[in-house]
């Protein structure tokens, strides 16, 4: 059984407050070792942030955030962990794709992140039992027995249209509801900075929104459509 797409934002949070702490003290550290080596100065500054994550994934099978939210990570086609080349990779995919990675998870059939498709790898419930039903996804099927649906390419293309007019919207808000002092010179009243709040919170709901309704067959102009029943 797979998490909610909440319960890994969750995750992901805790472990980036984590790595952030981490990389305080190993900075901290340089400064206190005061070494003379410009690498190894380097090295113990990024190497335990960049190493931790897929430490914990090879050998624990989740990081601390996972263990936290009842999460681990496994291979897509057993139950074993990782290796830690994997979960290096792993890593460094989802450090490239950052939170967009996640959008996915509310498209793919398995609940997989771009990070997880690209590396094989599932994240998964440790306890399904113990959680509300609400909070346990199962496997994302289309049912192609009651609805047609639109080919993969259609739905691709109006989510890329979607997108257009939603870029577009984006241009509008920042156009007519933000001071022209707050745009050209950063000189930004309180109100600017609620209207800048809202527009990004509209921002990350739509890039997440806009896939996962497109995917699904739920976007005017590329939605699935009810099979007549012969009688």
């Amino acid at each position: 059984m797979y998490p909610r797409l909440t319960r890994r934002i969750q995750a992901l949070l805790i472990d980036s407050l984590i790595l952030s702490l981490i990389f305080i003290l190993s900075v901290a550290l340089v400064s206190y070792l005061n070494l003379e080596s410009e690498l190894a100065n380097v090295a113990i500054a990024f190497l335990p942030t960049i190493l931790v994550e897929p430490l914990l994934v090879s050998i624990r099978g989740g990081t601390i955030g996972h263990y936290f939210l009842g999460l681990r990570v496994r291979r897509t086609s057993s139950d074993h962990k990782l290796n830690i080349f994997v979960a290096i990779f792993r890593t460094i995919v989802k450090a490239i794709f950052g939170t967009i990675s996640l959008v996915s998870v509310l498209t793919t059939k398995k609940h997989q992140a771009i990070h997880d498709l690209i590396s094989n790898s599932l994240v998964v419930l440790n306890d399904a039992n113990s959680l509300p039903c609400y909070d346990v996804q199962s496997e994302r099927v289309l049912d192609y027995d009651t609805y047609n649906y639109p080919s993969a390419l259609r739905r691709l293309l109006f989510i890329f249209i979607y997108f257009i007019l939603f870029f577009v919207s984006i241009g509008f808000m920042f156009f007519f509801l933000l001071s022209n002092s707050c745009i050209e010179y950063s000189d930004c009243s309180s109100i600017d900075s609620i209207v800048y709040v809202c527009i990004s919170i509209y921002f990350w709901i739509g890039v997440f929104i806009i896939p996962a309704l497109g995917w699904l067959s739920r976007l005017y102009g590329s939605r699935k459509v009810r099979r007549i029943k012969e009688s």
